[in-house]
């Protein structure tokens, strides 16, 4: 068997833990406009792994997780690295420049590019007709879902800033994949984010070095959420469930991420609830029962 066979079905427990990081990823677009109306993107992106990367040494010495990795694996850990600089780097320009709304839908396009490199990286991750009638029955909720949002003015450049980001953020899930398999999980996400965190600073200092900064309690706790929370404990979860499961089928139940980051939305920023979101609620359930059938 491939040493990238091992994949165990999905639990009730593993489910709920996916659909937990749905939610709290349902709330990062929220964060991130909140965060950028004080903190330029690139910097935004360093404070945010800065002390994600915190956080996560932090839980290691607490709970005795060795961050130890073999040499020979020092120049795999570049790739997810700049990959993870490139991607954040587009999300959150890309956001400047359109809507909450189109950002999330178009950050939320990366299953579909997910499940086509996998077909062709991952021996036993092929796309199958179920697949494919249930990617295409969640994307067509998720769209339905933010169809209110497609009809509003957004800027271009931004939209396709961020579509390029999503295609990013599928390689990366696809290569972290792979690399979960010789390298602890934790480990993995730690030294990405730590490679990572001067390339940032250094975009930082050569491209905003001269732009305000301020921080009010909102724009601390945005940080926050996106550090600890995110760039911390769903990495690890995220990275620890794609060693264990099937890349396409986890990457699948983040088509409700949109649903949740549309409640929260509506929580936190006082947006609308439409019929969309009931429609693409039923679309959603559909396809990922289709997916997972």
């Amino acid at each position: 068997m491939s040493a990238l066979s091992t994949n165990r079905p999905l639990t009730p427990k593993t489910i709920a833990l996916v659909l937990l990081l749905c939610v709290l990823w349902g709330g990062l677009m929220v964060s991130v406009k909140v965060a950028l109306a004080g903190v330029p993107p690139i910097l935004l992106a360093a404070l945010r792994f800065g002390l994600g990367a915190v956080c996560i040494y932090g839980w290691t010495r607490l709970s005795g997780v060795r961050l130890h990795f073999e040499a020979g694996t020092r120049l795999m850990l570049c790739v997810p690295a700049l990959i993870l600089v490139a991607q954040i780097v587009t999300m959150n320009i890309g956001a400047q420049f359109t809507s909450a709304s189109h950002a999330v839908v178009f950050m939320q396009s990366y299953p579909f590019f997910v499940a086509v490199i996998a077909h062709y990286t991952i021996p036993d991750d092929r796309l199958s007709m179920n697949k494919v009638l249930g990617l295409i029955l969640a994307g067509t909720g998720m769209v339905w879902t933010m169809g209110d949002g497609l009809g509003e003015s957004g800027a271009i450049s931004g939209d396709l800033l961020v579509l390029f980001s999503a295609t990013l953020l599928a390689t990366q899930i696809v290569v972290l994949k792979h690399l979960v398999q010789r390298i602890e999980p934790v480990a993995l996400i730690f030294w990405q984010q730590i490679l990572a965190l001067p390339v940032f600073i250094a975009l930082w200092m050569w491209t905003e070095w001269d732009l305000a900064v301020s921080f009010t309690p909102e724009i601390l706790a945005a940080i926050f959420y996106q550090g600890a929370v995110i760039a911390g404990f769903c990495f690890v979860v995220s990275t620890w469930l794609l060693k264990w499961h099937n890349a396409t089928k986890i990457s699948a139940f983040f088509f409700t991420t949109p649903l949740f980051g549309v409640t929260l939305s509506w929580l936190i920023l006082g947006d609308q609830i439409t019929i969309h979101l009931l429609g693409g609620l039923v679309l959603l359930a559909i396809g990922l029962w289709v997916i997972n059938g």
